[in-house]
């Protein structure tokens, strides 16, 4: 065999194991191992938590529907040498928020999980390699991103149906492992007696959590600063 010919086999196979790679880099993460409904969701003191989709005896604990509800991030890169913002989403979200909207600062809101492992941009190939190397979400312990609410500040005494409600929630942020102290702006509001609405965000740093982006030739610049997002729906 000539040289060129050497050459040419060499790089077929460098061609072939490289796509190897990548294809097992981006191949589809694990099914969640269980429905988010399934969690057992801890309240106030003086609340049941939610277990297998049950809800709580309190009168006044809202639980989130996923079919009403949502997360995102958000974040910028260079893809093939264009600027690119990736989206992310879920509806596989659950927790309890409970509330008298006649005694507003004595509200609660209990754990908040994402399952990780149902992340999902516009590529399946980019949601295999979050999934599995930036979340590392097929370990048991990162399948679910958590919140654990520390500290509600902004709330009014009360409020009427229909009045917006602003404030912030701090709290443990935990996405692959690490912990961190995180603030959310929220907007909420009443929508009836028996239904809450709203939306909250903030703007983490990837690096804040080690979530490292795999050393990809087309894709660069990808922007530390991730905007985390949940618009719900919680009802009785």
């Amino acid at each position: 065999m000539n040289q060129k010919a050497i050459i040419a086999v060499v790089i077929i196979l460098l061609g072939i194991a490289g796509y190897g790679a990548f294809a097992y880099m981006t191949r589809p993460v694990a099914a969640p191992s269980q429905p988010i409904n399934g969690i057992t969701t801890p309240t106030s003191s003086t609340t049941e938590p939610t277990v297998n989709g049950s809800t709580s005896t309190d009168p006044n604990a809202y639980t989130i529907r996923q079919e009403n509800s949502h997360v995102n991030f958000v974040l910028d890169e260079i893809l093939r040498g264009s600027p690119y913002t990736v989206v992310g989403t879920s509806t596989e979200v659950g927790g309890q928020i409970t509330v008298d909207r006649t005694k507003l600062q004595d509200a609660t809101v209990g754990t908040i999980r994402i399952n990780a492992r149902t992340i999902k941009t516009d590529d399946p190939g980019r949601n295999g390699m979050i999934g599995r190397f930036i979340l590392k979400s097929e370990d048991p312990e990162n399948e679910f991103i958590t919140f654990e609410t520390k500290e509600i500040v902004g709330l009014p005494t009360s409020a009427d149906i229909g009045t917006p409600l602003h404030f912030t929630m701090t709290g443990d942020l935990k996405i692959a492992g690490t912990t961190r102290s995180e603030t959310f702006d929220v907007n909420a509001m009443f929508s009836d007696d028996h239904t809450v609405t709203g939306y909250a965000s903030s703007v983490v740093k990837r690096s804040d959590f080690n979530l490292n982006i795999p050393d990809i030739p087309f894709v660069a610049n990808v922007t530390d600063d991730v905007t985390l997002s949940i618009d719900f729906t919680a009802t009785k």
